[in-house]
């Protein structure tokens, strides 16, 4: 008879269950940062949007990190690495190819929507000063504008949102779904709900979902090729950085300041209005260069696996299970 909670043959619970155990894991994690850093500080501090937002996120990641750690450990009973984070000489090359490919990407959008006229250039903004310490309400206020200290401030939150995403969608809940179903149905499943969740985010459509979806395909393409996150993991970074960082675009409609100013004009499925490029269909041919780009970025620094992505880099089981 079907066990539906535990698979007899590994002894571990069912994919299904884990997943909902490790979620469940972050949800309790994350609400204990957030009570702790009430009952320490009052809570979030009443400081500059961008602090309290590098906050939330840095208690994220905490949170996904701790529980996957655990989780991979207990309830799947395998590696770390065998979630596509295996290390080698070549994990920094592949994290800045990734980054790069973004930087390209971005780069053809702006050139794209300057081609069409859904887009214009208002200047360059960077503030004189750089981040004052002398009190936390100076802080907070010297980043609001674009400056040293905003910038590596920005970067940092990059970093660390597109971690905690990539460990979980690229990493945790494709690798278990997987083993549950198939990598196909695991990889539309995840592309599916990664583009499906920023429908909450400001000023998102139902294109902009659309869109992010194609965009999780191409990440998911990135792990299929290299059977690791990180090339995956330096394209999110990128992409947020370069759009909006650099270029004044709304990072999947969120706004922030930035270095060169630009400013959506027309249709907004055009110009990618106040969500982003994520928002216009001119971003699309750029996904088309961008998947090129990955199988020539992998192949040119000796990662590309094969499409082998059903074979960990390191045996699958850290626990030997022996059967009675």
């Amino acid at each position: 008879m079907r066990n539906w909670f535990v698979n007899q043959e590994e002894r571990r619970l069912r994919a299904g269950w884990r997943l909902l155990l490790m979620v469940a894991l972050v949800v309790v994690l994350n609400l204990a940062l957030q009570t702790g850093l009430k009952l320490w500080n009052g809570g979030i501090p009443d400081a500059s949007r961008y602090v309290n937002t590098a906050l939330l996120i840095i208690m994220m990641a905490i949170s996904m990190t701790v529980a996957v750690v655990f989780a991979r450990r207990y309830l799947d009973r395998r590696s770390l690495a065998s979630l596509g984070l295996a290390m080698s000489a070549r994990t920094i090359p592949v994290i800045i190819v990734g980054f790069l490919i973004s930087g390209v990407m971005a780069a053809l959008f702006v050139g794209l929507a300057y081609l069409f006229g859904v887009v214009e250039f208002t200047g360059i903004a960077w503030g004189d000063g750089s981040p004052d310490f002398t009190s936390w309400p100076a802080f907070s206020a010297s980043i609001d504008a674009m400056n040293w200290g905003t910038l590596g401030l920005f970067f940092f939150m990059t970093v660390v949102v597109s971690w905690w995403e990539e460990l979980f969608f690229r990493g945790y809940f494709l690798r278990n779904l997987a083993e549950g179903t198939s990598f196909l149905i695991a990889a539309i499943v995840s592309g599916v709900i990664f583009g499906f969740i920023h429908i909450t985010n400001p000023n998102a459509t139902l294109l902009s979902s659309l869109i992010i979806v194609v965009f999780s395909f191409k990440a998911l393409y990135g792990v299929m090729v290299t059977n690791a996150i990180w090339m995956s993991f330096g394209m999110h970074v990128g992409w947020n950085f370069f759009q909006g960082v650099v270029l004044d675009y709304n990072a999947s409609g969120n706004d922030m300041a930035s270095i060169i100013g630009v400013r959506p004009v027309g249709p907004e499925w055009l110009s990618g209005g106040d969500f982003g490029p994520e928002n216009s269909v001119l971003i699309l041919p750029v996904l088309l260069v961008a998947f090129v780009l990955v199988k020539l970025g992998a192949k040119a620094l000796g990662e590309d696996r094969g499409h082998d992505i059903g074979q960990p880099g390191e045996p699958p089981l850290e626990v030997q299970v022996t059967h009675q």
